[in-house]
């Protein structure tokens, strides 16, 4: 009996995969496509005949002794998502009818074509090729003008973005990648400084870049000048690389406490050490920062010092440098360690951007570049708000070191 159940199963498992498969084929999606598009299209024409009809008084048969009379139907393509839609706009004799429903499907449509565009340029594709692709897919006559119009609609939002205050933050988050920015005919790399906070519960919020040809104190400065104008306040702690422009900018601006990303050091220090002390180096190394306090740290740095100086006394000489800068998280809740040690929160952020700038490989302008960023964030935004980042607890620092 069980091998009775088995084969069944198993027939009736192949009979679903074998119409899934079926429905994948081009030929039974491109009918989908096209039944689905005359009722879309028999929906407008008969839409447009109650149209007239109400415009006349009467049904289309009906008479009453007087015009006007109707004279037929026009075809008319609309642009659509579904393709160019063939649509029957009913005439009359001597004219005088305007169709306000087909004026409402003309925005309809033209709106929904300037959302899809304005998503598919934010994915990577350039102007030209967005507006070759809808040409193809909708039937709309559209040009890379006519993308960059579409998109700079974006533009007073982001203006609006960046005059809205901000919410307190616990700890702020700094960061800047380089991309490369057409100006008139010439290339060049531009940095963007990105700015993102965690508040007491652990929530994430970006809170603004500032695009600039370096990454200079100066661009820093403007750019925490302007999170303070719109009520950055006090974070407990700033966390960064340590990069001489962000650690002058925090000190002139904030002056707060400022914890250097300890995953860039453990970098930088482990990719010289020989592959057969890797290991071993590896759990000394982490051992400091992963510690349950900074006394333990100290300890475990102490160790690392008597175990290796011999071997590797420059790297174990750098391992020491700026124990404090590199150890202030301990002095933030418990909770929080996790989250204070290394600026991996806005690492990620700036992944997510390089990749959507990768496939563009040149922004146009600058306005192009807040645009990306823009969008970007403001989806980063909806996801971070959905959840909270995870607290940290002794037991899981002991097991990571």
């Amino acid at each position: 009996m069980k091998k009775v159940h088995l084969a069944v199963r198993s027939a009736s498992r192949e009979h679903v995969q074998s119409l899934i498969r079926e429905a994948l084929e081009p030929g039974f999606k491109s009918m989908a496509q096209g039944l689905f598009r005359s009722q879309v299209e028999s929906m407008f024409d008969h839409a447009l005949q109650a149209e007239l009809a109400e415009h006349l008084g009467r049904t289309t048969y009906e008479r009453n002794g007087q015009g006007p009379w109707r004279n037929g139907s026009k075809t008319v393509a609309l642009p659509s998502p579904m393709g160019a839609l063939s649509v029957e706009k009913p005439v009359l004799r001597k004219g005088g009818f305007r169709s306000s429903l087909l004026s409402l499907l003309r925005d309809g449509m033209d709106q929904a074509i300037e959302v899809i565009c304005q998503r598919t340029w934010l994915r990577g594709l350039s102007t030209r090729a967005v507006a070759s692709e809808m040409r193809q897919l909708t039937g709309a006559k559209l040009s890379a003008s006519d993308i960059s119009e579409m998109t700079d609609k974006l533009l007073p939002s982001i203006d609006q973005w960046r005059q809205q205050p901000i919410v307190p933050v616990r700890i702020l988050y700094l960061d800047a990648l380089y991309v490369p920015v057409r100006r008139g005919g010439e290339t060049s790399k531009q940095a963007v400084l990105v700015a993102i906070g965690v508040d007491d519960q652990r929530m994430r919020h970006f809170l603004g870049w500032l695009v600039g040809d370096r990454e200079t104190t100066e661009s820093w400065n403007a750019l925490l000048a302007d999170l303070k104008d719109r009520g950055l306040g006090r974070p407990a702690l700033v966390v960064s690389d340590a990069h001489k422009a962000i650690r002058a900018a925090v000190t002139s601006q904030l002056g707060v406490d400022h914890q250097l990303c300890v995953v860039h050091k453990m970098r930088a220090i482990l990719s010289q050490v020989q592959r057969v002390d890797q290991k071993a180096f590896s759990e000394d190394f982490k051992a400091i920062f992963w510690a349950d306090g900074k006394h333990s740290a100290r300890s475990a740095l102490a160790n690392l010092q008597q175990s290796w100086a011999k071997t590797y006394p420059k790297l174990v000489a750098k391992a020491g440098d700026e124990f404090e800068e590199f150890t202030r998280f301990f002095d933030q809740p418990q909770e929080l360690w996790g989250l204070c040690r290394c600026s991996n929160i806005i690492e990620r952020f700036n992944e997510e951007l390089r990749r959507r700038l990768d496939p563009a490989r040149i922004a146009v302008a600058d306005k192009s570049l807040d645009k990306i960023v823009h969008v970007v964030a403001t989806e980063q935004q909806k996801r971070w708000d959905r959840q909270k980042l995870p607290s940290t607890h002794l037991n899981r620092l002991r097991k990571a070191a």
